[in-house]
């Protein structure tokens, strides 16, 4: 026998899958519920895949939201949302540091280390990384940096690339930058700025001095989301020189450092916003970097595999 629910007591569907990933884990099961999951995942998992494509509502969030939350055996995710107060934040750094092209990028990929680092931190899955002399001391440069009150969000990591040589210093105190046999003289000299890039530098070479023995059972993700829509105050020339340092971050850490350590960064991106990305060999990043949804596809393969399960196959 069925019996009817009131409206009242039916469980409300949030109309933005981001919104379940910042709710409580109790919302987990609607969501697993309401979510068709395809077998995309296994391809989205894979290291050579730094861009997730599709068109608004195919359910590039919903995948990301899903990996994030939902335990799995193979990988731990995080995804990491692009607010509109950032793009503000790297244009006054722009303007007040006379920013290049190339710094952008820089910064960017800073940033995704910096966010990568405490993803790190928070996994139970990753406690023996603590024992890694370079880990620990980039962890307390950062705590030191942040007072201990670190939000691990893309505006708050800004923060640590603003004011570089107060960051360089918290590594430079914890002896990021000496050897693994004590202390260098290094760690007695304060860090005096000469130039933003050499800052920059400096610090990615910190961040990948501390993952240079990190190894990791698990494969961990960081999504980037909410880069698609331009803020009504920044124009597109400025949003596309965001994006392109982004882009290109992406590729050359993924290509170079993170490959080796397990790990990766994964854009969630519409396929209008990349096919106007400048950078080079984009149709080769698109075979063969890229993973493109096509939700009626994808409906189409589900309902197969679902009566293929209703007749036993």
């Amino acid at each position: 026998m069925f019996f009817l629910k009131r409206i009242e007591e039916l469980q409300k569907v949030k109309g933005d899958a981001y919104d379940y990933y910042v709710s409580p884990n109790q919302d987990n099961d609607l969501f697993e519920k309401i979510f068709l999951v395809g077998d995309i995942v296994e391809e989205i998992e894979d290291l050579d895949k730094f861009f997730l494509i599709g068109e608004k509502g195919s359910g590039k969030t919903a995948y990301a939201v899903y990996m994030s939350k939902i335990e799995n055996g193979n990988s731990s995710c995080k995804l990491a949302l692009v607010e509109n107060t950032l793009y503000q934040r790297f244009l006054h750094m722009k303007e007040q540091k006379s920013l290049e092209l190339s710094s952008i990028k820089d910064i960017w990929i800073n940033l995704l280390y910096l966010m990568l680092a405490e993803h790190i931190q928070e996994n139970k899955d990753a406690k023996s990384i603590w024992e890694q002399l370079k880990y620990k001391q980039l962890i307390n440069a950062i705590n030191a940096f942040y007072s201990d009150s670190f939000k691990p969000e893309l505006v708050n990591a800004m923060e640590f690339l603003d004011k570089a040589s107060v960051s360089i210093n918290a590594m430079v105190e914890q002896g990021l930058f000496s050897n693994d046999f004590g202390i260098t003289k290094e760690k007695s000299k304060k860090y005096v700025e000469q130039s933003y890039q050499v800052s920059l530098m400096k610090i990615r070479n910190g961040f990948e001095q501390a993952f240079e023995k990190i190894s990791l059972d698990k494969e961990m993700i960081l999504f980037i989301d909410g880069i698609d829509g331009r803020p009504a105050d920044i124009d597109s020339k400025q949003y596309f020189e965001c994006l392109t340092g982004l882009v290109n971050a992406v590729i050359e850490i993924n290509q170079s450092v993170l490959c080796k350590k397990n790990m990766k960064v994964m854009l969630l991106m519409r396929p209008d916003i990349m096919y106007k990305m400048p950078i080079h060999n984009l149709n080769d990043k698109l075979r063969e970097n890229s993973v493109l949804l096509d939700k009626h596809q994808d409906f189409k393969n589900m309902l197969g595999n679902y009566s293929d399960y209703l007749k036993g196959e």
